[in-house]
């Protein structure tokens, strides 16, 4: 074989391997929006919050807790989620998945409002409401810098048809 053509087969073998990574992420928060009814949208912007988007990503607080992973899962979860799943928690997957089932254990408590997502980071109004801000701040820098002026996918789950992609997941003006 030639240079060139090792080359081509390396690139064309190699190039789907490094383009998973990606395909995979976006079909994590699709699929974990879908199993617990939240907008991937709303997912992706408190991931991309918390850990700017890195699976790796690990948060000391000040209480002694520490966040860990994407969607920063902090450590008072470990026993409700116990040992197996706590540790499965590098994986990215399993990071949004987990931070979207607690974020739905807040919808069912609050309903589907912005204290559920301030919830979804502290259980004390003052900062739950601080927490929420941030994130509609997330969510609506995502759509301003939308550079087909379309509304983007992830905004709301299939299964609301109807719903005004130019809104935030509460149905409030983006």
């Amino acid at each position: 074989m030639i240079p060139g053509m090792i080359m081509r087969t390396l690139v064309s073998l190699l190039f789907p391997i490094l383009l998973f990574p990606a395909c995979s992420s976006a079909f994590c928060f699709e699929e974990a929006g879908a199993t617990y009814g939240i907008p991937p949208l709303l997912l992706w912007s408190i991931a991309k919050h918390e850990s700017n988007l890195n699976p790796r990503a690990i948060g000391r607080n000040k209480n002694g807790t520490y966040d860990y992973g994407l969607m920063q899962i902090n450590s008072c979860w470990a026993d409700a989620l116990g040992r197996e799943r706590w540790k499965s928690l590098r994986e990215p997957c399993t990071n949004v998945k987990t931070g979207a089932w607690i974020l739905s254990r807040c919808i069912r408590r609050h309903g589907y409002n912005w204290k559920a997502v301030g919830c979804y980071n502290s259980n004390s109004p003052r900062l739950g409401t601080k927490y929420a801000v941030r994130i509609a701040a997330v969510l609506k820098q995502v759509a301003l810098s939308s550079s087909q002026r379309e509304p983007h996918t992830m905004f709301a789950p299939e299964a609301a048809p109807n719903s005004d992609p130019w809104q935030d997941v509460f149905g409030q003006p983006l």
